[in-house]
């Protein structure tokens, strides 16, 4: 009885190794073949969409070789998962049919299961559309520092579905492009200084003016920092009063994205000065509940 059961086994085991080994031979080399065509297809057509679009985004309409680069890796990151996509669905139903399944009801029902998918999945479509005008109105592109939806920090992605942004934390976002109602971008052609800083009540207003001013200059003579500013900061004017002391506003222009940087270094510098010519900084206390 155990010996018959063994011999059923093994019997089976052989059938299905003998139908295995068959069906590997003459279907295996046709699935091996799709897939380095695939694989193939995909490279080649990445290589090609990637030179027709160097070739064709034209430089004279950027200000700068950056914003160019940034311009055509997010098109292309864009680009390369609509073709992964199509290559890889269109090789995913000829291994398919390798395995002797019908594929022709598939590919028939694929038209109705779109739209299927286009009453359920409204979100999706909302989201890829968006992404699409975000990339054609060139509101923003990768390497650009933008705020959305109050989150600020640098574009890393723009997918077909998301804006991916990393902000100064280290904190990774991911903004659904059909919920993005205004895109902030802070380095597009150039970026500006607005600073509203706050001194004693009883400083020297053109003692302060002189010094913020001479600050400006000094930072447009500088070897790094210079050449990242288009405008040299300056004392713009008083903007009101407080009960801590007076606001006063600088303005400037920097390059297009280098405001951070710049911005902090002001602050450095107009720290010491202040020091240095014994300008009035407000004693501001803050009070930690316990």
């Amino acid at each position: 009885m155990v010996e018959e059961m063994f011999t059923q086994i093994s019997n089976y085991y052989d059938l299905a190794y003998l139908n295995t080994k068959n069906w590997l031979h003459i279907h295996g080399p046709d699935i091996i073949i799709i897939l380095i065509v695939s694989w193939l297809t995909h490279l080649f057509a990445s290589k090609f969409v990637s030179s027709l679009l160097h070739h064709t985004v034209r430089a004279d309409l950027y200000p700068s070789r950056v914003d160019r680069e940034r311009r055509l890796k997010t098109i292309e990151g864009l680009v390369g998962v609509v073709l992964r996509i199509v290559v890889y669905g269109v090789a995913f139903v000829l291994i398919i049919g390798e395995f002797g399944i019908n594929t022709g009801p598939l590919i028939a029902s694929a038209g109705v299961l779109g739209i299927a998918l286009g009453f359920g999945a409204q979100s999706l479509i909302k989201d890829f559309t968006s992404g699409i005008f975000i990339i054609i109105d060139n509101q923003y592109r990768v390497g650009d520092f933008v705020t959305i939806d109050k989150v600020s920090g640098t574009v890393e992605a723009v997918t077909i579905r998301t804006t991916i942004l990393r902000d100064l934390d280290g904190s990774r976002h991911h903004i659904a492009n059909g919920s993005i109602l205004v895109a902030t971008n802070q380095t597009v052609d150039f970026g500006g200084i607005s600073e509203d800083i706050l001194i004693g009540k009883t400083s020297n207003i053109d003692k302060v003016r002189d010094a913020v001013n001479k600050v400006g200059q000094e930072m447009l003579q500088d070897k790094v920092i210079g050449p990242k500013i288009k405008e040299a900061p300056y004392f713009d004017r008083v903007l009101k009063f407080d009960k801590n002391g007076i606001f006063i506003r600088v303005l400037g222009t920097t390059g297009a994205n280098d405001q951070i940087e710049v911005v902090g270094n002001l602050y450095e510098r107009l720290l010491t000065e202040f020091r240095h010519l014994k300008i009035e900084l407000p004693d501001t206390k803050i009070s930690v509940a316990k």
